[in-house]
Formats: structure tokens, sequence, C-alpha cells
């Protein structure tokens, strides 16, 4: 009875191991998309020139692809 519980547990605690990853990059994931819609919200409308907002925003992605590095 003992190993079967020592068992069970190993695999709950090799599943909650397994999830917090994913979770982890899922509430990442998440978080840069709300900052990048806050971003574009922002910007949009402030411009005449529809090349200014481009410009922003490629280099709001710009930026965050050069801090994961």
């Amino acid at each position: 009875m003992k190993s079967k519980l020592k068992t069970l547990i190993d695999y709950v605690l090799i599943g909650v191991a397994g999830f917090l990853p994913i979770a982890l990059v899922f509430q990442i994931v998440i978080y840069v998309e709300h900052l990048l819609a806050d971003f574009v919200l922002l910007v949009h409308g402030r411009y005449e020139n529809p090349l200014v907002p481009i410009a922003l925003f490629m280099a709001a992605i710009a930026l965050l692809v050069r801090a994961r590095v």
C-alpha cells in the first residue's frame, strides 16, 4: 500500500513540476500581449502619418525581442 501511495505522490509531483513552466510561459505571453495592445491603443490616433505608429510598434517589438536575448 505504501509503495502505491508513494508512486501516486511521485506522479502528482512530476505532473505539477511539468505544468508550472507551461503556466509561467502562458502568463508571460498574456502579459506581453496586453503590453503591446495597450501600446497600440496609446499610439493609435495620435499621429496623422500612419508610418509613425508602425515604426513605434516595430521599435517596441524590437525592444522586447532584444530584451529576451
